[in-house]
């Protein structure tokens, strides 16, 4: 599974969890602070479109799976679970863990 599927998994997720504003804005936070480590965070775009928002993800990220998108490990590991976390304690970072398909992306997670 490429990085880019796994990333419309995690934002679909979200949505469901949080509403798409919300996810929205806590994506963009945390691309804001990983840009400093992982630039080609500048690439992922999240913007409003009439009733709700969209996302583009960095074209590498289409041929790249997860272990090869370092980026992708930074935006999430390192500064959207300790967003998440703070606001909402370990309820939606549970949810996360229990999708299949986020499962090699947090396990970085627990390795750092």
């Amino acid at each position: 599974m490429s990085a880019a599927d796994v990333f419309a998994i995690l934002w679909s997720t979200l949505v469901d969890l949080l509403g798409s504003a919300a996810a929205a804005t806590l994506l963009r936070r945390a691309a804001r602070k990983a840009r400093a480590r992982a630039p080609e965070l500048e690439q992922l775009q999240v913007v409003r479109e009439r009733w709700g928002y969209r996302y583009s993800a960095p074209a590498g990220w289409e041929s790249q799976n997860v272990r090869e998108t370092p980026a992708l490990a930074e935006l999430v590991v390192s500064e959207l679970c300790p967003i998440l976390h703070d606001l909402t304690g370990p309820l939606v970072l549970r949810r996360l863990e229990a999708v299949p398909e986020l499962e090699e992306l947090l396990v970085t997670r627990s390795e750092r």
